[in-house]
């Protein structure tokens, strides 16, 4: 893998085409991925750009076209996201040279010096998927205002148009869907699509996600979510999400989201709760290949 850090806003490398997951991420096409703080979405992020640099199944479902991906971390810092990066990437092998991350935190995209800062680095090495952690902090000014908005897409318009990005961003959720104390949703009233921030976010992507995480946070490493598929823009058919979402659970082990089967359900409950499980020898054996349980059969402790 090459990784590419400057804080000065300088390029080392970028992706160079567009991508789909079928129905999930068009080509030149822009997904926002939103839940609450702890619900894992970074963690995805991480997964889904993976996969996309190895031409692997997102979430080991949808295929996706192999191409070269950037992960721009605006937030976090280096450190931690490289330190992400290191715990999933072995998973991916394939991606190799396609995958970059760039940590810039005060970075703004709807700015100009963003704008061209983003501009140079395709001009240079060529278009692809462009990975943004987070919305919020990719943005000057307010993100309830229709101006601001407005900004940051008119920006990505530009290179989509011009160089045939794609973008995936992380986001928060309205405040009605806000998790307290144990994580536990309190109003299920989200209004529109539930994303925080103005409502000319929801007309300007093709594809909105919204992740709930379902146990709570700290109760165990290989913890549970939702990913729930809240606006389509395409005639794609994704049967994976289903009616109520595609069930996920986080393997501590391998530090990525993995599609729950109904079968493991009981067993990780059993385990979780140190009771006797009626698991088969084979789920068991599953279940460690997947990197939720140890060969003593005890949870992985989260990593």
């Amino acid at each position: 893998m090459r990784l590419s850090y400057n804080a000065a806003l300088n390029y080392k490398t970028i992706a160079t085409q567009s991508i789909t997951s079928p129905g999930l991420l068009p080509h030149r096409g822009i997904a926002i991925v939103f839940g609450p703080p702890g619900c894992g979405k970074s963690w995805l992020l991480l997964q889904w750009g993976l996969e996309i640099a190895s031409g692997s199944k997102f979430l080991h479902k949808l295929p996706t076209e192999q191409t070269k991906v950037l992960f721009l971390d605006l937030e976090v810092g280096e450190n931690t996201t490289i330190d992400r990066f290191k715990k999933v990437a072995p998973l991916y092998t394939g991606a190799n040279s396609h995958f970059a991350i760039a940590s810039v935190p005060g970075l703004k995209l709807n700015t100009p010096k963003g704008l061209s800062w983003l501009e140079d680095c395709i001009r240079n090495f060529g278009d692809g998927v462009i990975l943004v952690d987070n919305l919020r902090a990719a943005i000057v000014g307010d993100e309830n205002t229709s101006e601001v908005i407005d900004s940051l897409f008119t920006n990505f318009g530009q290179l989509r148009q011009q160089y045939n990005c794609a973008f995936v961003l992380v986001h928060h959720p309205s405040k009605p869907m806000y998790y307290q104390g144990n994580n536990t949703l309190l109003v299920k009233d989200r209004g529109m699509y539930g994303a925080r921030g103005s409502s000319d976010i929801p007309g300007k992507v093709d594809t909105m996600l919204h992740m709930e995480r379902t146990t709570s946070i700290g109760e165990t490493p290989a913890f549970r979510a939702v990913l729930k598929l809240e606006k389509i823009r395409t005639n794609d058919s994704v049967p994976a999400f289903g009616k109520t979402g595609l069930s996920l659970c986080f393997s501590p082990g391998h530090c990525c989201f993995y599609p729950l089967e109904p079968k493991f359900i009981k067993v990780l409950d059993d385990v979780e709760k140190g009771s006797s499980s009626s698991a088969t020898q084979q789920e068991l054996v599953a279940l460690r290949d997947l990197g939720y349980l140890t060969a003593a059969g005890t949870i992985v402790k989260g990593a």
